[in-house]
């Protein structure tokens, strides 16, 4: 098999556990312009039970929603036959086994792998439970990782790869504390990296609950702390609320010594009231302009 279509089985590999929806999934690399090209890996016989082999046949055992499984699968036949070339039997007679199942209207939670292109074993991937397609839920939006989050992992990763004196951000070794830490993405991945502790502060008890679930699957559980913070408020109120109750015993307020802060997709009720408050006036106010209502 040839690089180009190793390269792609990959990529489509890495798209699916990521749970990347159908209509943004794609079936070729990005690079690829050409139609005919475009889809010449994903329309050769060999890739396409690579595919079946390495990637949708364990999918089931691997906790990925049927309907998910389904969703892509369908779409990659789609592509397939609008080229006009022979689909996999394995491929269509798992589409059929698959239709027998109900498709829930939300879809529950499931575990989501992020692979990254790097050298080092220890940051192979990072495995999150997590509902991939939720906007919000709980009152939270800490049920998802976010994109914001995957790009300051990108260039968490890309200052790896350069040579240390041209570094501008280096995680090893360093205490780092993460704000809104959702899924707390950032901060295992601080702890793949070698830093000396990361600490992943949220909000709302289940978020951080749900962090630390999952952090023994990612063997940082031993350098990677949680606590609940709601930063900005060191008074602490009583919710009743076990994890805040721990983070009121420790003086609710961080005293502890940081070299870095990170934050991605932070979000306050503050600033959601406001953009609520600036919606309703684009909404009310047609004289209102975008400029005046953007800021």
């Amino acid at each position: 098999m040839n690089d180009n279509y190793a390269q792609t089985i990959s990529y489509i590999e890495r798209q699916f556990l990521q749970l990347v929806p159908a209509f943004r999934f794609q079936f070729f690399l990005p690079h690829k312009t050409e139609v005919e090209k475009k889809y010449s890996a994903v329309c050769d016989y060999d890739v396409q039970q690579q595919i079946f082999e390495k990637i949708f046949r364990p999918a089931r055992d691997n906790g990925i929603a049927p309907a998910y499984i389904i969703a892509i699968v369908k779409a990659m036949v789609a592509v397939i036959e609008q080229q006009e070339v022979e689909v996999s039997g394995d491929i269509l007679l798992l589409l059929i086994d698959l239709l027998r199942y109900p498709t829930p209207a939300i879809p529950p939670p499931g575990p989501v792998t992020y692979k990254f292109c790097t050298s080092e074993a220890t940051t192979d991937s990072i495995m999150i439970t997590e509902t991939r397609n939720m906007i919000s839920g709980y009152g939270t939006t800490g049920f998802r990782t976010w994109e914001a989050a995957l790009a300051l992992g990108e260039y968490v990763l890309k200052e790896r790869l350069l040579p240390q004196q041209q570094r501008t951000l280096d995680v090893f070794g360093k205490r780092v504390l993460e704000l809104g830490a959702g899924t707390g993405f950032a901060s295992i991945l601080c702890g793949k990296l070698g830093c000396k502790v990361a600490v992943a502060t949220d909000g709302f008890e289940n978020v951080v609950l749900g962090i630390r679930a999952i952090l023994e699957f990612n063997n940082v559980f031993e350098v990677v702390e949680t606590r609940i913070y709601k930063w900005g408020n060191s008074s602490g109120i009583d919710t009743g609320h076990a994890l805040e109750k721990e983070s009121r015993e420790a003086e609710y307020v961080f005293n502890d010594p940081v070299d870095l802060i990170i934050g991605a997709d932070i979000v306050s009720l503050f600033i959601i009231i406001w953009l609520v408050h600036i919606s309703k006036l684009r909404i009310h106010d047609r004289h209102l302009t975008r400029t005046d209502a953007s800021y």
